[in-house]
């Protein structure tokens, strides 16, 4: 008998659209995945060094991370907010080691993507707990309603950020930011400003944290 594909209910899809991110209630991945990602994040570290902190493409790297990209029930919950026609562009990696890892700066992920227009979907898949302590992903709820991308400030010493540019602090305020706490295997989606086209694209996101850690954020406008 087959399994009946994922839903996000109703209040789910309608946060998404009205917030720009929305937490599906009802989904986790199984820890058999999860113990696949971190063994694949392990081997690649061990080849590639330099993307302890952040790995922007990782499918050129380790075609493993596709599988776990084209889980069904992940697949569903995109297709239900940007329509049956999807294609996945992209794969990375946010770490946070402990005690070494750097700060993400509030920002939008079209600044640095090449892809126009940004019709695309962004699924957070937490391979740890994370939390406020530990530098969980930070959201500006409706960042994404004026469909451009604000000014981004561009800084020279990257020591101490794992990205280099970072929205004008003008432009938002900071203070409405939400944390996204999630247990393992859970996720959170997110739009990238705005939808318009006839193929609709996504992305999909891991993100390990290590505890004890430094308060390092990962922050974004959506």
């Amino acid at each position: 008998m087959a399994t009946a594909p994922f839903q996000l209910t109703a209040a789910e899809v309608a946060q998404y659209h009205r917030d720009g991110y929305v937490i599906p209630s009802g989904f986790r991945l199984p820890q058999s995945p999860l113990d696949r990602i971190v063994q694949a994040h392990n081997a690649l570290l061990e080849a590639r060094p330099e993307f302890s902190d952040y790995c922007p493409h990782l499918l050129p790297l380790d075609l493993s991370f596709l599988n776990v990209a084209k889980e069904p029930g992940l697949v569903s919950a995109v297709t239900q907010l940007i329509g049956e026609d999807v294609a996945l562009w992209n794969s990375s990696f946010f770490a946070k080691p402990a005690k070494t890892g750097r700060r993400v700066p509030f920002h939008q992920d079209g600044q640095y993507w090449c892809v126009r227009p940004l019709a695309t979907c962004t699924v957070w898949i937490a391979i740890d707990r994370s939390h406020a302590g530990n530098g969980c992903l930070k959201v500006i709820p409706g960042s994404h309603k004026e469909r451009r991308l604000y000014k981004h400030i561009k800084h020279a010493d990257t020591k101490k950020l794992a990205l280099t540019q970072e929205t004008d602090p003008a432009a938002f305020d900071k203070s409405t930011a939400v944390d996204l706490v999630l247990e393992p295997g859970q996720i959170s989606l997110h739009v990238r400003n705005w939808l318009e086209g006839f193929l609709a694209l996504f992305h999909v996101l891991f993100g390990v944290m290590s505890s004890p850690s430094l308060l390092l954020l990962r922050e974004a406008l959506l």
